[in-house]
């Protein structure tokens, strides 16, 4: 098992976004340690109900709530990656539900994304092109606990691409080439800037980085990111 907080050193920034949603209750402040700037749609704010780790996370627990923030260049991705975060879901949506993703209404495609379905399972995506998912895994052979934290990873190491859901390996498959990159914002808590596929709970630790993180099982980290 390889420790979560460890395997990268502080010393080298491979974070591109970290957030750890500690701005206090009812902030709408959503403090990236790297910068981007967040805003929220409907009424989202954090919240001290639940916290994995520190003094609250993102309390997006009815619909039509998200937070977004613009697309940025340190937000586009040629090689490795890894996208990042505890969620605790408090029911499943209906049909979907966003966590992490750059798409739009327009269907347009963008980068990657990170989904739950009704049952409880997950859709790890990504796509080269602009028009549609590359690929798509759907992690169907377990669901997300509710009321309970869990860790969900989307990793890209070379050419190979690895869901994780609590440390574990789920899906993988593969796709070359350079990640698909629009004018999309990154959406937090929803598929895409609107309110229909809304992620329904608490979100905490979001962390993006131009690494893979985890090539293989892991521990989920302990403490908070620190980088």
């Amino acid at each position: 098992m390889i420790p979560a907080v460890t395997k990268y050193r502080s010393g080298v920034t491979n974070s591109k976004l970290l957030l750890h949603f500690d701005d206090g209750n009812g902030s709408t402040a959503f403090t990236d340690v790297y910068g981007h700037t967040f805003t929220a749609a409907g009424g989202l704010t954090e919240s001290t109900a639940q916290a994995k780790f520190g003094a609250g996370s993102l309390g997006a627990t009815s619909s039509g709530k998200y937070i977004s923030t613009p697309d940025a260049s340190d937000l586009h991705f040629s090689g490795d990656l890894t996208w990042e975060c505890f969620v605790y879901p408090t029911s499943y949506p209906s049909p979907v539900g966003g966590i992490l993703g750059k798409q739009n209404a327009s269907a347009a495609y963008n980068s990657a994304q990170i989904l739950i379905d009704s049952s409880g399972g997950l859709y790890f995506s990504a796509t080269t092109n602009t028009v549609g998912w590359s690929i798509s895994l759907h992690w169907t052979g377990g669901a997300l606990a509710l009321n309970a934290w869990t860790h969900v990873a989307w990793v890209r190491n070379g050419s190979t691409f690895t869901g994780y859901v609590a440390g574990t390996s789920v899906v993988s498959g593969t796709l070359a080439g350079t990640l698909a990159e629009q004018t999309l914002a990154l959406v937090v808590g929803s598929a895409y800037p609107d309110t229909l596929y809304p992620f329904l709970g608490y979100i905490d630790e979001v962390r993006i980085s131009n690494v893979a993180r985890y090539t293989a099982n892991f521990t989920p980290p302990a403490a908070a990111f620190t980088f």
